[in-house]
């Protein structure tokens, strides 16, 4: 009985703080009753189970009220899903976009995981929630954060030049900071073609390198922002040299063998 006095006490504050003295003292009268209906006096005791009977009513009353309210919102939580599904596949397909995969995280909770369309546009494969896609340019977050590692080790200083830590480099590029490289403030010629998508020279990374070391600066180091390519690559290379491993592996070993990203290759 005990227990039932303090679910009325809490369901009850839930809805209205500015009762709870009264609460505390329904709840107390109900239990001081109970106790009184145990005693030989029949006429107190069948007075003060008329009175139980009403407090367990109402309790009873607040008990199905507050499910009807958890259900209310699990519903209303249903309802946001469908819509942020809906406009999904609106947006897919005004975007030309065949699949994705989607994951909302609150409080880290995961209240929204959905994959949608195709993986596969020719065999009509449907996207699944294990379907491995190309992060793309976010692997540059994966970049930034080994930086930032070999940061704590002591290996390297992202407000020292590259020179510091790179041979071979064009004269021009010498005085620019890793710090730069992070930010795309370097100026540095990109190493990707702007209008094919692919790399200067199409002819591979090699020949690409090559010809980007040849090529002028977009402007002074740290006076304007430009997103490109560059900057990452010789991010990757300072991270190979002082982490002693090759990019992809470092990334596997020291962040997602860590965070458990099984799925991430």
């Amino acid at each position: 009985m005990i227990f039932i006095c303090l679910c009325i006490r809490l369901l009850l504050w839930l809805f209205n703080q500015d009762d709870v003295n009264s609460i505390a003292a329904t709840s107390q009268t109900l239990y001081h009753y109970v106790k009184l209906a145990g005693q030989p006096n029949n006429s107190t005791r069948q007075m003060k189970i008329k009175h139980t009977n009403k407090y367990i009513k109402l309790s009873s009353l607040l008990i199905v009220f507050s499910i009807f309210l958890f259900t209310a919102k699990i519903s209303e939580a249903q309802t946001t899903a469908e819509k942020v599904k809906k406009y999904l596949l609106k947006e897919m397909k005004k975007r030309n976009i065949p699949g994705l995969q989607i994951v909302v995280i609150h409080y880290y909770k995961i209240v929204l995981s959905e994959a949608l369309g195709n993986a596969n546009v020719e065999f009509s494969v449907p996207t699944t929630k294990s379907t491995i896609f190309s992060i793309n340019s976010i692997a540059k977050v994966f970049t930034g954060t080994a930086i930032m590692q070999l940061v704590e080790e002591g290996k390297i200083d992202i407000d020292k030049p590259i020179s510091d830590y790179l041979d071979s480099l064009p004269a021009t590029w010498g005085l620019v900071t890793v710090k730069q490289l992070l930010g795309h403030a370097s100026g540095l010629p990109d190493v990707e073609d702007n209008f094919t998508g692919g790399l200067v020279g199409k002819k591979g990374e090699d020949t690409a390198w090559k010809i980007v070391k040849t090529m002028p600066l977009q402007f002074p180091k740290g006076e304007q922002f430009s997103y490109n390519a560059t900057n990452y690559l010789l991010l990757g290379k300072i991270i190979e040299k002082y982490g002693k491993l090759p990019f992809e592996q470092f990334i596997q070993k020291y962040q997602l063998d860590i965070v458990g990203m099984k799925n991430t290759i």
